[in-house]
């Protein structure tokens, strides 16, 4: 079985090596994108979610398993989708989670 998981993933690899390198390149030019060229608010709970999520993406070259990668991502879309306990903040912390997600996925595109 490991025999197998490593011919296919080596066979993978080898497909997706130029997209991976486009997406590497991608990422390395936002490297310096600051929360607000996004145009979301600069505010400490929002740097705090978005660290955490990067900390938690930049680990999952360490595992080795696809559920441990999946588990990975799980996690930092956790981090950014968390929301505060306060009931008069919830509003404005979900507005605040569309406007991160709506900002992504326009970076995707």
């Amino acid at each position: 079985m490991e025999e197998t998981y490593d011919v296919v993933f080596f066979k993978i690899s080898q497909l997706v090596q130029e997209i991976d390198v486009e997406v590497s390149n991608v990422l390395e030019s936002m490297s310096c994108l600051d929360i607000v060229q996004l145009g979301l608010p600069d505010s400490h709970v929002i740097r705090r979610r978005v660290d955490s999520a990067v900390d938690t993406l930049r680990r999952i070259g360490s595992y080795r398993t696809p559920s441990d990668k999946l588990d990975s991502l799980l996690k930092s879309i956790t981090h950014l989708s968390e929301f505060h306990t306060d009931s008069s903040k919830n509003h404005a912390a979900k507005k605040t989670n569309d406007d991160i997600y709506l900002r992504l996925s326009r970076l995707n595109s």
